[in-house]
């Protein structure tokens, strides 16, 4: 068996043909049946069955696929291995993608990419939400440009690129077309296009419904995002999906409004951890990178003014969601960054409100059994702490063997200030995997993610108080002006004064076990206290004739 003849194995499978499989491999068909035939014999066993319909395996050549896509893996590892030990960048990287938002110009990338790399062959594949982190999983692709997923048990990581807004897609001249915020009950009764169940942006909207406990009829679901904007092109009906793949360049009649509460719908890298030790495929994700607007590719600007996010307003956010969008916003932008956590302190008791993944979790964890380590020290002292390398950091020797163990070499706490009159209440944690990572630039835009956040999840704080204060007063005052409306129907009604009024609504009030300020509403929309049973003691004051 030749590593040769595995790798026209994977062609024709992959290809579906003997005639595509040869092109692929620049052969000429009849040298590459010789080649499967020559890997059969050595198998004893038949891998194909060859018809007009092309190429389609037996039980023993399923059997033999995944050994066989393993084998050839390992072996384009090791010659990537050697090449990077040489200073040559060689190889091959295959990747999956959907249709990308226009921020991310594919070609851009590959010309800029190959320009650098002649001598890397990139085989691009595309797919659909649901497919590619299959071709990830069973490593058909090194990685895949894809939404988020959050497959239960799965080896998968995600490394988030872009956050977006969940929009409306609404034909041009539609009664919603460029409004603003949205309420999605005013979604219910449309003729809503959907993407298929397992579609994030699908997951998202459906979720967004449940909350706000609305129910709808489901009527068409297309399984392309392409074909959504067609058919709401086309004026077939509504539809939702991320802002910025809305192509008004292709699909002129396609207008946006914006959702009140509207989730945030996420587009990374799907990857397994192995996937990405070639040095091919860490330069073709550091391309994409690159290809991404900014930085930190998510922002325009790291030091966002706190006010808004991309997706809803910061001060519509609730905190864990805010912080959380911060640690992603760290690991994105801060070089170097493998996982992000944010601690806060209440009471001086200690804990994670947001992580980018479940290193974070633990060595958190191991700080809080402890009550001591680099994120309780800058959130009680307010100083940025750091650890450049655990395997010799004096400080806190027991939580730096932890870090060891764990495979974090490199740690970074940086303090969150969240009232600027008190004391310090949190801390940003950034864990990298080498020693020595965070240099000045790391640290920079760490602080400035840092401050952002601080000074966002103050003013949402804030403004969450005083917007409490304003329902009270107003519910203070709803409450004041009904009970007087309902006085003016008893005093019209029984010839009472308003003192007498307020007394028979009080009496009402304790005999009906009723709120004064429910009583009254029913007694102004309906003429009437709500029925019970009579008492001995009490009647209904709206029938009750005034003293004399």
């Amino acid at each position: 068996m030749e590593l040769r003849q595995l790798e026209h194995f994977l062609s024709v499978v992959e290809e579906g043909s003997f005639t595509a499989a040869a092109a692929r491999v620049y052969m000429v068909q009849s040298s590459l049946s010789a080649s499967l035939l020559a890997l059969e014999r050595d198998l004893g066993t038949t891998l194909f069955i060859r018809g007009r319909r092309g190429a389609e395996l037996t039980d023993a050549g399923r059997a033999f696929l995944a050994p066989a896509r393993a084998m050839v893996e390992q072996a384009g590892r090791a010659r990537d291995a050697v090449a990077e030990v040489e200073g040559l960048l060689r190889g091959t990287v295959r990747v999956a993608f959907v249709v990308p938002p226009r921020i991310i110009d594919v070609v851009q990338t590959l010309r800029g990419f190959h320009q650098e790399h002649p001598g890397v062959q990139v085989r691009l594949l595309p797919a659909d939400a649901r497919t590619a982190p299959d071709l990830v999983a069973s490593g058909q692709v090194d990685f895949a440009l894809a939404p988020r997923t959050d497959r239960p048990g799965s080896t998968l990581r995600f490394d988030p690129l872009v956050h977006d807004q969940l929009v409306v897609l609404c034909p041009a001249g539609h009664r919603l077309a460029g409004a603003r915020d949205v309420h999605p009950r005013e979604l219910i009764g449309e003729a809503v296009i959907d993407l298929p169940r397992a579609q994030l942006a699908r997951q998202l909207f459906d979720s967004l419904l449940a909350e706000h406990g609305l129910q709808r009829e489901i009527r068409l679901e297309v399984d392309t995002w392409l074909g959504v904007l067609a058919l709401v092109h086309q004026g077939m009906g509504i539809s939702y999906g991320p802002a910025s793949s809305a192509n008004s360049e292709v699909f002129g009649r396609v207008d946006v409004a914006t959702l009140a509460d509207a989730p945030l719908w996420e587009l990374g890298i799907v990857y397994r951890d192995e996937a990405l030790r070639g040095a091919a495929g860490r330069a073709f994700l550091t391309a994409f990178r690159r290809a991404l607007p900014g930085a930190n590719r998510s922002y325009p600007n790291v030091a966002v003014p706190p006010g808004r996010l991309p997706g809803r307003p910061v001060l519509e956010q609730s905190l864990p969601r805010l912080l959380g969008t911060a640690a992603d916003l760290a690991k994105t932008s801060v070089p170097g960054a493998a996982e992000v956590s944010v601690t806060l302190l209440v009471e001086n008791q200690a804990t994670t409100v947001a992580s980018t993944g479940q290193l974070a979790l633990e060595l958190d964890a191991c700080q809080y059994e402890q009550d001591d380590g680099p994120c309780l020290h800058a959130a009680r002292s307010g100083e940025p702490t750091e650890i450049p390398d655990s395997r010799t950091e004096p400080r806190w020797p027991a939580y730096a063997r932890s870090a060891t163990g764990h495979g974090a070499l490199s740690v970074l706490s940086v303090p969150l200030v969240i009232d600027a009159d008190g004391p310090v209440t949190g801390s940003l944690n950034i864990y990298a995997t080498g020693p020595q990572v965070f240099g000045s630039a790391g640290r920079a835009a760490a602080a400035r993610v840092a401050d952002f956040a601080a000074a966002a999840a103050g003013s949402a704080s804030a403004y969450r108080g005083a917007r409490n204060q304003v329902e009270n007063l107003r519910t203070a005052l709803t409450s004041r002006a009904v009970i007087e409306q309902a006085k003016g129907i008893l005093m019209e009604r029984g010839k009472l004064t308003a003192e007498q009024a307020f007394r028979a609504l009080s009496e009402e009030s304790m005999a009906a076990n009723v709120k004064v300020r429910v009583l009254a509403e029913q007694l102004v929309l309906t003429g009437q206290f709500p029925d019970r049973a009579p008492t001995a003691r009490t009647r209904s004051p709206a029938r009750r004739r005034p003293r004399s």
